[in-house]
């Protein structure tokens, strides 16, 4: 569900007719994806911008 949003670019209702999910089982699992490869990355979000923060 990740890559399809990320790479592919579909939203929750595509990926949701795609997988034959519903949409809030599509919400649920790419929040503790993006929760699963924040904490791989030691915490960091790195989709954040920071400028000129240490």
């Amino acid at each position: 569900m990740l890559l399809l949003t990320a790479v592919a670019q579909l939203d929750y209702a595509e990926v949701s007719l795609a997988l034959g999910v519903p949409p809030g089982t599509v919400g649920s699992r790419l929040t503790r994806a993006r929760r699963a490869v924040r904490a791989a990355l030691g915490g960091d979000d790195p989709t954040r911008i920071d400028e000129g923060k240490p």
